[in-house]
């Protein structure tokens, strides 16, 4: 599990290319607490930038942000195993907690 970009909230953050012949995948979520709404989604990357997929959906019955981010990862983890089983992948999260949960 990747997490380049979790030291220094302050900071712009960039997308950076993943080492050759991996693929990227970058994770997000937004959590809307005046409706209760989360959404997730998933960007796939080549290791030269090329846009591969990606999903965004959205997430019912969902009691928190910690768990829409868990639930994303999940998804992406079960997507990937099931679209590029023989690639090596990298999953980036902007979630510390998360990070550190599966580490």
């Amino acid at each position: 599990m990747a997490g380049r970009n979790l030291q220094n909230r302050n900071s712009v953050t960039k997308w950076k290319k993943s080492n050759e012949n991996e693929i990227k995948c970058n994770t997000n979520v937004s959590f809307d607490i005046h409706n209760n709404l989360p959404r997730a989604g998933m960007l796939i990357r080549t290791d030269r930038g090329d846009f591969i997929g990606g999903q965004a959906r959205f997430l019912n019955n969902v009691p928190s942000s910690f768990v829409v981010e868990i639930m994303d990862v999940r998804e992406a983890l079960s997507w990937l195993k099931n679209n590029f089983f023989n690639s090596y992948v990298v999953i980036e999260t902007d979630n510390q907690l998360v990070h550190q949960t599966l580490e």
